[in-house]
């Protein structure tokens, strides 16, 4: 089970995730993942954000919208982010990203956390706090690298 990126993605038909941030990034992992067979609670605090979602939730029906600020351990529970296999931390900011994140790895308990961080100097500080961070400079500089030289 590969994507046109070349990345897989386990199966899990009964697994749940939850998406912090409805932009374009949030609403194509939330759609991956519900294809995939997660249920996947997806959070914003726009309720407009939520425009993004109508062909993934008609694609897979698994994707649902949680008005919710990822920043607060509240509004996480409220969302069962505490119930979910994955959490995915793709809203605007750096910060919000890593506080999301680490409120769900360290105090939700949540398995796989990953979160997003434009800054890939701040990278290596948050995978020292065992979270998984991709940098969108970094895997773009690997997509332009890739296609010079492949």
């Amino acid at each position: 089970m590969s994507s046109r990126l070349g990345y897989a993605v386990a199966r899990n038909e009964s697994g749940r995730a939850a998406v912090g941030g409805c932009g374009r990034t949030g609403a194509e992992i939330a759609k991956a993942l519900g294809d995939q067979g997660y249920l996947v609670h997806i959070l914003d605090r726009a309720a407009e954000a939520f425009d993004r979602l109508p062909e993934a939730r008609g694609a897979s029906g698994r994707v649902q919208p949680v008005v919710a600020d990822i920043t607060l351990e509240s509004h996480l529970r409220a969302a069962n982010v505490h119930e979910a296999d994955i959490f995915v931390a793709v809203a605007g900011s750096d910060a919000t990203n890593a506080l999301s994140a680490q409120i769900a790895h360290h105090i939700l308990m949540v398995p796989v956390v990953v979160c997003r961080l434009d800054d890939p100097v701040k990278r290596d500080l948050y995978e020292k706090l065992e979270l998984r961070a991709v940098s969108q400079v970094n895997l773009s500089r690997d997509m332009v690298m890739q296609r010079l030289l492949g």
